[in-house]
């Protein structure tokens, strides 16, 4: 694995592992919103930023196995960020604004593929 790739993710479970693409990547446990690290992009697979979760500090143009599952996102980033109901930033586009949470994706639940947080495409 490259350390673009390993820089790019923080991956973190309940039991500390969790696939994305191809590339399994193991983390510490994020297992609330207060624990999203500083400058990611938190993902949960739950409601109320609860069950698996990934965290992102750079746009992925597919969530692999996490993809269709998140719940509920912390935003520790001074800027927006995109989710997408595709793979490769296609599809419907959900606004995540910098430095906010949101306990429940409601409409969008279960539908990210892919995230972006810089041009063009968020």
């Amino acid at each position: 694995m490259t350390s673009t790739l390993k820089t790019m993710f923080a991956v973190c479970t309940t039991t500390a592992m969790i696939t994305l693409s191809s590339v399994t990547l193991t983390g510490t446990s994020i297992a609330s919103a207060a624990s999203c690290p500083s400058g990611a992009l938190c993902l949960y697979a739950e409601p109320s930023y609860a069950g698996d979760a990934v965290a992102l500090t750079g746009s992925v143009s597919t969530l692999g196995s996490f993809g269709d599952r998140a719940s509920s996102v912390v935003n520790n980033t001074g800027v927006v960020w995109c989710l997408f109901e595709h793979t490769g930033y296609s599809g419907k586009k959900v606004k995540i604004p910098a430095n906010a949470r949101t306990a429940s994706l409601g409409t969008a639940n279960d539908i990210a593929s892919s995230a972006a947080n810089q041009a063009p495409y968020c």
